[in-house]
């Protein structure tokens, strides 16, 4: 199995769009529209292909914040890590992993953050496999409209 992984291009996008199928159509999502899709900067969009086919991508991108004291901190968000079904388990999610790591540390971030479902165990393992550390466990809240709101 040859495993490889390279920036994307405007052709990959048609794989990239329909990987996590319809999920509603949130404007804040560029994953949810191939439209949206074009426009995110595609310096941190990486793909993998397993003998010549998409297998799946990683997307990461830099954030830059700024304490209240003036002190700045760049560091980097890896937002989507995606291997299609019949590539899991195989090498590929890390191998994108590793590029992604491999163009952030060559960027000079301070740090990189991923978010993953506490029941995504296979994400869990490869995480910290790479040296992630878990740094919180969020939680999250919702409420039936149907039902009077009571105060």
């Amino acid at each position: 199995m040859d495993i490889r992984v390279r920036p994307a291009v405007e052709s990959d996008l048609s794989s990239i769009m329909p990987s996590f199928g319809p999920r509603g159509d949130p404007p804040w999502d560029p994953f949810d529209s191939l439209e949206r899709l074009r426009t995110i900067p595609r310096d941190g969009l990486l793909v993998a292909e397993v003998d010549g086919e998409f297998a799946g991508f990683v997307h990461w991108f830099p954030v830059t914040e700024t304490d209240a004291d003036g002190t700045t901190h760049r560091w980097a968000r890896i937002y989507n890590l995606f291997v299609a079904e019949p590539q899991r388990r195989k090498g590929v999610g890390r191998s994108l992993m590793t590029a992604a790591l491999r163009q952030i540390v060559d960027g000079g971030f301070e740090y990189v953050r991923i978010d993953t479902s506490d029941g995504n165990e296979a994400a869990r393992r490869l995480y910290e496999q790479l040296g992630f550390d878990v740094t919180d466990r969020g939680v999250q809240y919702r409420i039936r409209l149907e039902a009077p709101v009571q105060r």
